[in-house]
């Protein structure tokens, strides 16, 4: 009986270890794993629309800027979304909500801009603005086009992997439409696969971050403690909204390198959360 019972212990002493030394690290996409393609983006939409801009002394870098005045202006279905944000810090239209949260298609949306652009052509400065607005709007809201302009860090692989190898069991919450996701998913097999079905997004919840919902689907799908969990995302908002559940949280910041591309720096995320898994050994 005393032997059994010091086993017993024995067993539970590993299961802690093993619970303290590894962490659900719940994963964002965008500038965390997957970056915008900036020469895909702009092959979709042209050189000719730009230089038509750009002669009629209008910034044709502005269009990102335009494309969301012009969606502010365009009625949305939803209602009462959180404050969120684009990569970038630019506050999404609520339409862009719609669309995230699956509450329009994007094809109903494509449909909505086309028709605002052909009926208020005094919103543009000239035709050649138009068309930009156009062809942004078609690159957004088609899924096809919209996810051939996401890429892989090359990297991210790798860095994922690691996490699985320490101990570590990955998820992914993402504000991401279902549609061009689906196309993502069979595009990189070799990232997406590693989480196996862990990976909630906002197009399939009917929410999106920072709405705490979202967060709180997930932890109760995957039956996790947040406590143990760490979140990685690269805007502020987000991470405040995982904090505010007492989730662990890391900001992603990517830096630049010495070609003017911005990347994550995974060996500094892989240090944040050893610091966290540290953190925990220090208080049981």
């Amino acid at each position: 009986m005393k032997f059994s019972h010091c086993i017993r212990r024995m067993l539970l002493f590993i299961c802690t270890i093993n619970s303290i030394y590894s962490a659900p690290i719940i994963f964002d996409l965008g500038q965390v794993l997957v970056f915008t393609d900036s020469m895909a983006a702009l092959g979709q939409v042209g050189f000719v629309p730009f230089l038509g801009c750009a002669l009629n002394l209008q910034n044709p870098l502005h269009a990102r800027v335009r494309i969301f005045e012009v969606l502010e202006k365009i009625p949305a279905v939803g209602e009462n979304y959180p404050l969120a944000y684009d990569d970038h810090g630019r506050h999404l239209p609520n339409i862009m909500c719609d669309w995230l949260s699956g509450t329009q298609t994007p094809e109903r949306i494509y449909e909505q801009v086309l028709r605002f652009v052909d009926e208020h052509p005094y919103e543009f400065k000239s035709p050649w603005e138009q068309e930009v607005i156009r062809r942004v709007a078609r690159l957004m809201f088609t899924p096809e086009n919209f996810a051939k302009t996401r890429k892989i860090y090359p990297a991210a692989i790798k860095f994922v992997q690691a996490c699985i190898e320490s101990g570590h069991t990955v998820y992914i919450l993402s504000n991401w439409d279902a549609y061009s996701f689906d196309i993502m998913k069979n595009r990189y097999p070799e990232l997406f696969n590693l989480f196996e079905d862990r990976i909630i997004i906002s197009g399939t919840t009917g929410t999106i971050k920072p709405d705490i919902s979202i967060f709180q689907h997930l932890l109760t799908r995957f039956n996790l403690n947040p406590d143990e969990c760490i979140f990685i995302d690269d805007r502020p908002e987000n991470i405040a909204a995982a904090h505010n559940l007492n989730i662990h949280t890391i900001l992603c910041e990517p830096k630049k390198n010495f070609l003017g591309l911005s990347r994550p720096d995974y060996q500094l995320l892989n240090n944040q959360i050893n610091a966290i898994i540290c953190s925990r050994i220090q208080a049981a």
